[in-house]
């Protein structure tokens, strides 16, 4: 009696078998969905970073005494108001959820602090 094979049985002297060659595309398509998430991530952190700058360079110039006379305040749901900033010595943050008011000197380092997280948490993305 003749036996049946299945394709993924046969192998053709060290040919790829049909079996192989799934794993494989299966293998590649994870490695691809990876990659997509991995990119995905430095956009996010490139955005939050950009972000991070604009924020420190416009207290680095409050700080200077540069003039800021009209500035756009977010009211909420893309809706600003135009006003003046008059206390040019303290902001209020977001810290944890709770908003509190810090001097300059303190937001600005938090600001950088920030900022090297996520340089590193770039180069870590990098690597993988």
């Amino acid at each position: 009696m003749k036996r049946l094979y299945l394709a993924e049985e046969i192998r053709y002297d060290g040919c790829v078998t049909m079996n192989d060659a799934t794993e494989k595309y299966l293998e590649v398509e994870k490695l691809k969905l990876h990659i997509n998430a991995i990119q995905q991530e430095l956009l996010k952190v490139a955005a939050t970073s950009e972000e991070l700058e604009i924020t420190r360079e416009v207290l680095d110039d409050m700080k200077s005494g540069e003039n800021l006379s009209d500035v756009l305040i977010p009211l909420g749901n893309g809706v600003y108001a135009s006003g003046e900033i008059v206390d040019r010595s303290h902001i209020f943050a977001n810290v944890g959820g709770l908003i509190g008011k810090q001097n300059l000197d303190t937001a600005i380092d938090f600001l950088k602090k920030q900022e090297d997280t996520l340089e590193d948490a770039k180069t870590q993305l990098e690597k993988k």
